[in-house]
């Protein structure tokens, strides 16, 4: 039973690997505001939230 899941886990962690690799690669070949980018999963720069300081109570 221990094995099942280990191996189920490597193939995972691989998948998720190859997954990284080709959004990373779009990322290279054209830019983090692409909509090459936003095709392949990942989210365009100009749609994150810019971070807000806390006011001081």
């Amino acid at each position: 039973m221990y094995a099942y899941h280990c191996t189920r886990y490597k193939a995972t962690v691989a998948l998720a690997d190859r997954l990284n690799s080709g959004s990373n690669g779009v990322k290279a070949n054209y830019d983090d505001d692409s909509s090459q980018y936003e095709m392949v999963g990942g989210t365009r720069l100009s749609e994150r939230k810019s971070p807000t300081r806390k006011a001081k109570a």
